[in-house]
C-alpha cells in the first residue's frame, strides 16, 4: 500500500467510526494500520491501542487476530509488557482453535523464555517491518534492514532486540 493509500485508508476508517463507533471490525483494520505502517508519519500507537482494546471487547476477549493487532498496537505504543503478555495469550487461544498459522506467527515473535533478560530499545525515528530473522542477521551485522510482506509485529520497528 502506498503512503497516500494508506493516508486515504485511515481517513475512511476514521469517517467510518464517526458513523458507527462500535464497529469492531473497522476499529481493528485501523487499529493495525496505526500499530504498524511502513511510514512513521501515520503510526500512532496509543491510538491504536484504544482502538484495538476496544475490538478486542466488542469480540469478547477471545479473537486471537485481535490478539494481534492489540499486541501490535502495545508495541507501538512503548507499552512492551502488555505486548508481550497479549501476544502470550493470542498464541494459547489460536492453539485452542487449531490455528497453527497464526500460532506459530505468535511464537515467532515472543521472546525465548529461557533468556534470562531481553534488552529493549527505544523505537527509532525511522522504522521498517522486519522479520525476526532479518533482525537477528541485522543486529549480527550480516543484512540490511528489509520491508517485507509479513511483519513481525514486536520484532519490527526495532521494538525488541537480542
Amino acid at each position: 500500500m502506498q503512503k497516500h493509500q494508506t493516508r486515504a485508508a485511515i481517513e475512511q476508517w476514521e469517517s467510518a467510526l464517526a458513523l458507527d463507533a462500535n464497529d469492531g471490525n473497522t476499529q481493528s483494520n485501523l487499529a493495525w494500520v496505526l500499530a504498524t505502517a511502513p511510514n512513521a508519519s501515520l503510526r500512532n500507537g496509543i491510538r491504536a491501542v484504544e482502538l484495538a482494546e476496544r475490538a478486542l471487547k466488542l469480540a469478547g476477549g477471545v479473537s486471537p487476530i485481535l490478539h494481534r493487532t492489540l499486541a501490535a498496537a502495545y508495541a507501538e505504543a512503548g507499552r512492551f509488557d502488555d505486548a508481550i503478555a497479549t501476544a502470550e495469550r493470542g498464541r494459547a487461544l489460536a492453539e485452542r482453535e487449531g490455528n497453527r498459522e497464526l500460532a506459530d506467527e505468535f511464537t515467532a515473535v515472543l521472546p525465548i523464555p529461557t533468556a534470562p533478560t531481553l534488552p529493549r530499545r527505544q523505537p527509532a525515528t525511522a522504522r521498517r517491518l522486519i522479520t525476526r530473522s532479518a533482525c537477528e542477521q541485522e543486529l549480527e551485522g550480516r543484512a540490511p534492514r528489509a520491508r517485507v510482506a509479513q511483519p513481525s509485529w514486536l520484532w519490527a520497528n526495532g521494538h525488541l532486540a537480542r
